[in-house]
């Protein structure tokens, strides 16, 4: 996979995450890491208050968009992509 398409891919998920937060310019995509070679591992950032946004009832959001992540990345030849969300739990 080139690095063009990790680009590609991380932008991507960056304008759809964006449409449904508040706060879309706390918006960050970043690769951590590779599972061997065809795996990619990303990681969305968002705003501790758009958190909720992102998970949607149930989880139905952001399985959605994971689900759409690994088919993007399938299409450019990566058997995995996986999306991850660092949850910061606020403590009142």
């Amino acid at each position: 996979m080139s690095v063009d398409a990790v680009a590609e891919l991380r932008a991507w998920v960056a304008v759809v995450a964006a449409g449904v937060v508040r706060e879309p310019a706390a918006i960050s995509v970043e690769p951590a890491g590779r599972l061997g070679r065809s795996t990619l591992v990303l990681r969305l950032h968002v705003a501790p208050d758009d958190t909720a946004y992102i998970i949607g009832r149930g989880g139905s959001l952001i399985s959605s968009l994971r689900t759409l992540v690994a088919a993007a990345g399938a299409r450019l030849g990566l058997r995995r992509v996986t999306l991850e969300l660092p949850v910061e739990i606020k403590r009142r």
